[in-house]
């Protein structure tokens, strides 16, 4: 990693910035696990979920639901599942094995049956206890299945001949927890009271690990089988060291109870709770990397591997998250200042960057020296910036209402323009760089003469306040968004006819403030962002709603790519989505943003995105 010291040079009227920022070549770190990237997808057609799992081979997800019906579902479509058979009775438990092609269960009679899901024929049925057998787990491998009656014997069988290889005791009571070490070796028994016994199959040796505080709700081994994961009660989990006597160390503290933990290959652990919170952590620190939530009760249910995670609640509520998306790499950064990025703007050559944000933060960026020039027009906090199409003038509004234009050569400031009486959020250049658009959050739009910095015309149609506005390419249209975020009204969203500068249209369909407008760069549609999660997609001549894409986040940001091909969109959790517009569907993440991102745009020649953000720095990522 190499960084450069920057040296500012001032120019003309240029007044110099006071924080330091400095450009960082570097690639981000890919080794590092991540949180989901892509959204969660709601599937419909099933009652509570006792266990699910997916096939790698055929992409199918198959579950048993408490009636003891098995289904299956297309991973592409996940549309009305498939029903492939129904056990005789309803089960007291029942488990899939990890590739979702054995199936076992245990009755009110007491016999276990496994049950091989391709052909739906058992393989076989043991019902030499009439206790209940209350929980059930398949080896890894899916060689070995263990259980666990009610009265304490548990019982270890080869899953495709049924014999009987292990038989323990435990004390009775209300068990809880069966798991199984990642190499089959070890079996894990927990109860509701405060002890885990591990036994080693194949051969007499025992550990016994005590929790001294709350219940124990749910075990698991690490990948490989070094460690375990003891959840409790108390919302308290614990990492044991097996064969190790020192006492479990304390992972972390949940507000409710865990009941369901996953592994996957990629250093991860999903820990379902019963509050419906779902919490990665990062196994090597073992810290949480993300939260989601998408049930409104306790998970019951959890598979996290190559084929993406799906998370069961006892709410009957099942949802997918398809195997993660590319990750870009980043390929350097501005950094240094802590003040937010509000806007970042190109020069129309590609040579130059211009940076603006809170704390006076306004910065001119020489992108082939990667050294700073010196800084832009001074507003205490810059909104937003637009070069002109020659690129000889840069314009800035600001929060103190104010307008400044300035000559990208030397600095000197044209024209300072005021008129605006709320803050400048939105600013544009048509009639070849004649003519300046400027929108502030009162609603008011004006029209300005760059030549002479004199106002020709007002416009008000907005009832809330106006954050964004863009231009049709063939300067056909002008569209403008907004709303009110704080009061969570609907968004507001207009078109006019910018020739005649008369208003044209008001869209509805935005539940919440409109942040971003963006026109494809053949004009044949344009692209919105609300305080929603949603991007919707409007024919620009018919202005009629094409698609709308869910992101489930709030967004600010959008851009498309000089050719066309990809849509940007940055989200509240400091990730930048792609889209594919020929597909309309995700292809790739940019992760690096710690908070909002509130600023995107393509150089253009389209080799790089760069987004700003709420941590003050400017990221750069390649698009090839």
């Amino acid at each position: 990693m190499r960084t450069y010291l920057l040296v500012c040079i001032l120019a003309g009227n240029i007044i110099a910035h006071a924080a330091e920022s400095v450009y960082i070549d570097s690639s981000a770190d890919g080794s590092a696990p991540t949180g989901l990237q892509s959204e969660p997808i709601p599937i419909s057609g099933h009652p509570t979920v006792l266990s699910m799992a997916s096939t790698v081979e055929s992409m199918r997800l198959r579950a048993v639901d408490v009636n003891g019906e098995v289904r299956q579902w297309s991973m592409g479509s996940l549309e009305q599942p498939e029903v492939l058979f129904r056990l005789g009775e309803q089960p007291v438990c029942a488990i899939l094995s990890a590739d979702a092609k054995w199936l076992a269960s245990s009755d009110t009679n007491g016999v276990v049956t496994v049950t091989n899901i391709e052909s739906g024929k058992t393989v076989f049925r043991d019902g030499d206890t009439e206790e209940n057998t209350m929980a059930l787990r398949f080896s890894r491998d899916a060689r070995r299945l263990g259980g666990v009656t009610s009265g304490g014997v548990v019982r270890v069988w080869e899953t495709r001949s049924g014999r009987l290889t292990d038989r323990f005791e435990v004390t009775p009571g209300a068990l809880q927890s069966l798991s199984f070490a990642g190499n089959g070796e070890l079996l894990a028994v927990a109860s509701f009271g405060r002890e885990v016994v591990v036994f080693g199959l194949g051969h007499a040796t025992t550990q016994t690990i005590s929790i001294d505080r709350a219940r124990i709700t749910a075990t698991a081994f690490t990948p490989d089988s070094k460690q375990m994961v003891i959840a409790a009660a108390d919302g308290t989990m614990r990492i044991v060291e097996l064969g190790e006597q020192e006492m479990p160390r304390a992972l972390a503290n949940h507000p409710f109870a865990v009941w369901t933990l996953a592994f996957d290959d990629h250093d991860r652990l999903a820990a379902g709770s019963w509050d419906g919170m779902i919490r990665l952590f990062d196994t090597r620190s073992w810290k949480v990397i993300q939260s989601v939530k998408t049930h409104q009760e306790s998970i019951c249910a959890l598979q996290l591997g190559t084929q993406g995670m799906v998370a069961a609640g006892i709410d009957g509520r099942l949802f997918y998250w398809p195997p993660e998306l590319a990750a870009k790499p980043q390929r350097g950064s501005i950094s240094g200042s802590n003040e937010p990025v509000w806007v970042a703007a190109y020069s129309p050559n590609g040579s130059q960057l211009y940076v603006g944000g809170s704390g006076k933060r306004s910065e001119l960026w020489d992108l082939e020296s990667k050294q700073r020039r010196g800084t832009g027009p001074l507003h205490p906090t810059v909104r937003c910036a637009t070069y002109s199409p020659d690129g000889q003038l840069l314009a800035t509004g600001g929060d103190d209402t104010n307008i400044v234009i300035a000559s990208t050569r030397d600095g000197t400031v044209r024209h300072r323009l005021s008129g605006h009486p709320g803050l400048v959020s939105a600013l544009v250049f048509v009639d070849d760089g004649q003519t300046l658009v400027s929108g502030c959050d009162r609603g008011l739009l004006k029209f300005w003469d760059v030549r002479t910095g004199t106002e020709v015309a007002s416009r008000k149609r907005h009832k809330q306040q106006l954050y964004c506005l863009a231009v049709s390419p063939d300067e056909k249209w002008l569209v403008t968004g907004g709303g009110h975020w704080a009061k969570g009204d609907p968004g507001e969203l207009i078109v006019w006819n910018l020739k005649r500068r008369r208003f044209e249209t008001m869209l509805e369909g935005h539940s919440l403030t409109v942040w971003s407008i963006v026109f494809a760069p053949d004009g044949s549609y344009f692209a919105t962002s609300d305080s929603a999660g949603d991007v919707k997609i409007w024919n620009t001549e018919t202005h009629e709603l094409e698609r709308t894409l869910k992101h489930q986040a709030w967004l600010r940001p959008l851009a498309i790519s000089p050719d066309g091909t990809t849509l940007a969109a940055g989200r509240g959790d400091g990730s930048i989505r792609l889209w594919d517009t020929r597909t309309w569907k995700q292809r790739a993440v940019c992760n690096g943003h710690d908070g909002f991102t509130f600023w995107l745009t393509y150089s253009p020649d389209g080799a790089t995105l760069v987004s700003g953000g709420n941590d003050g720095t400017v990221r750069f990522w390649p698009t090839e």
